[in-house]
Parts: C-alpha cells; structure tokens; sequence
C-alpha cells in the first residue's frame, strides 16, 4: 500500500495508480487507471500528475470490469474437459 502522502508528483501518483489497480484486482474486477500530466500548478510549485480512472464511477467498479472466473488468467481454457451432449 501507498504510505507515501505525495501522491500529486509522479512517483507518487504511479504508486497510487499501481495501488488503485491492485486493490481491485484483488476484489475480482480488472480497472485501468491512468496518468495524467496536469503540468506546472502554482499553488503547489510543482508540476502535478491526476490519477484517472475511467473504469470506477461513485468509488465502485464499473460492471464490464468484472472478471468472469473462465477469463480469470489464474484459469486456463482446457477443450479435453468439454463435455458434449
């Protein structure tokens, strides 16, 4: 987990960026998180980076993001175990 609290340069939003991504994951659902440079910002003196993250509305994951258990990548496709009728 992120225990550094600079989470506005980019070491720290990468690192918050990788966690976002992490925490989901291992929840069952597969986000993509983004970085977005915002460039220099005068209230912090210093160039900023937002994470973004398309995939999660109001904290939650979106359903498209679930990962189904036959495309879970811990899970290989195995045709021998197909039973036809």
């Amino acid at each position: 987990m992120c225990t550094d609290r600079d989470y506005c340069d980019k070491d720290g939003a990468t690192r918050l960026k990788n966690d976002i991504e992490q925490y989901w994951l291992e929840r069952g659902f597969r986000v993509v998180a983004e970085l977005v440079p915002m460039g220099f910002h005068p209230a912090i003196r210093a160039a900023r980076f937002d994470v973004r993250c398309d995939d999660i509305v109001n904290g939650m994951p979106l359903a498209k993001c679930k990962i189904e258990a036959a495309a879970n990548e811990n899970q290989s496709f195995h045709p021998s175990i197909l039973v036809t009728a």
